[in-house]
């Protein structure tokens, strides 16, 4: 059976947004729609191109201008920029994993509050050892 893959957005091209597009690119499930950040000669582009990922340098703005680009995004860039993006985020209806410090949105501590997370239209991570869960 064919299933068709949950397509992604990765705003955020620094280390934990190209770790975080690495682990995608093994999921059978899911998949990246657009990785972008503000430096289009980040590392992070540099490797997402090599592996034929769409890349974009106009951070939020790719997924506002395009926004069937993804269903999820995950905000990998900083609490101060998540604060501008997660209204951005809410008003295209995108479920939203916060990777940043923000503490805008439901805490989620997987293996604690999983399943009532997904109740929500926007879940945070916590916190580095959060993340890594």
């Amino acid at each position: 059976m064919i299933t068709k893959k949950v397509k992604i957005g990765i705003i955020g091209t620094g280390n934990i947004g190209t770790d975080l597009l690495i682990k995608i690119q093994r999921s059978k499930i899911l998949e990246c729609g657009i990785f972008s950040g503000q430096n289009s000669n980040s590392e992070g582009i540099k490797r997402a191109k090599q592996i034929g990922i769409p890349t974009s340098s106009l951070s939020i703005k790719a997924i506002e201008d395009n926004p069937e680009c993804c269903e999820i995004v995950f905000d990998a860039t900083s609490a101060e920029a998540h604060e501008i993006h997660a209204p951005i985020l809410r008003k295209l209806k995108k479920y939203t994993i916060d990777m940043t410090p923000s503490r805008i949105g439901k805490m989620c501590i997987p293996s604690i509050n999983l399943e009532e997370c997904l109740k929500e239209h926007e879940v945070n991570m916590v916190s580095c050892g959060g993340q890594a869960t």
